[in-house]
């Protein structure tokens, strides 16, 4: 049986428990998007960057978005999928 809640505890209200959250959010050391893919951001679908000819970023960085299953895993498929599709278009 649980006695009390922790964390954010139960002076926290609901209207404040936003700021709680965001105050509290981490990324576990395992940064993304930062270089995210799409029309908006720096490189296409495919993995190539934006106006540098020869030029491929495909690691974690070019998710539009943190993912909520591990890095590791969504790295290598998104890996796998732009492999395929340069590898077929080769």
């Amino acid at each position: 049986m649980l006695a009390q809640e922790m964390t954010p505890g139960a002076s926290v209200s609901d209207a404040d428990l936003e700021s709680v959250i965001l105050g509290n959010l981490d990324a576990y050391t395992h940064p993304t998007s930062t270089a995210p893919m799409g029309d908006d951001g720096v490189v296409y679908s495919n993995g190539r960057v934006h106006g540098i000819a020869g030029l491929m970023v495909v690691d974690a960085s070019i998710m539009p978005g943190i993912p909520s299953a591990p890095t590791n895993l969504t790295t290598m498929m998104i890996a796998e999928h732009i492999a395929v599709r340069v590898f077929a278009a080769a």
